[in-house]
């Protein structure tokens, strides 16, 4: 699986070797994030959360994760949250949150109050962001999913 993440990232890099483009200046709708991660290979489900806010769901290394959209005015928000929640029933020592994010620059582990995991990366979609800048973001975090399986199953 493992490999799947290696081939998409290198595709992602390969597609960028093409001149990368502005995206929009007030950032991207949900459409455009869902058709940008199935272009990267990856499901991407619309969900629409209790508020009735749209997110993405999606897949990778066995993993189901979000892609939160943030910032929005209008149908473009200026900023994404790719985000993967651990299981209800594990907790997590703040020695081993710690630990993560040490040793991990851009995806942050966080502890609830009750002690479970997740993870979440910050990714801006505007102003000035290009589609290359956003698929190396995309690379980063499907890069440090195997790291999260391993603390997930710790």
């Amino acid at each position: 699986m493992f490999r799947t993440i290696l081939a998409v990232a290198a595709a992602l890099c390969v597609a960028g070797a093409a001149q990368a483009k502005d995206l929009h200046k007030d950032g991207m709708t949900v459409a455009e994030v869902q058709r940008w991660l199935q272009d990267a290979g990856l499901r991407a489900e619309v969900m629409k959360d209790d508020d009735g806010s749209e997110f993405l769901l999606s897949s990778a290394e066995g993993l189901n994760f979000v892609v939160f959209l943030l910032d929005c005015k209008g149908p473009r928000c200026a900023s994404l949250q790719f985000a993967l929640f651990g299981a209800e029933e594990q907790t997590v020592a703040f020695e081993a949150v710690n630990a993560w994010n040490l040793q991990h620059r851009f995806t942050t582990a966080m502890r609830s109050d009750e002690g479970h995991l997740f993870f979440r990366q910050d990714v801006a979609s505007a102003p000035g962001v290009t589609d290359t800048g956003l698929d190396d973001q995309l690379a980063i975090w499907l890069t440090s999913l195997p790291d999260m399986r391993e603390m997930l199953t710790k």
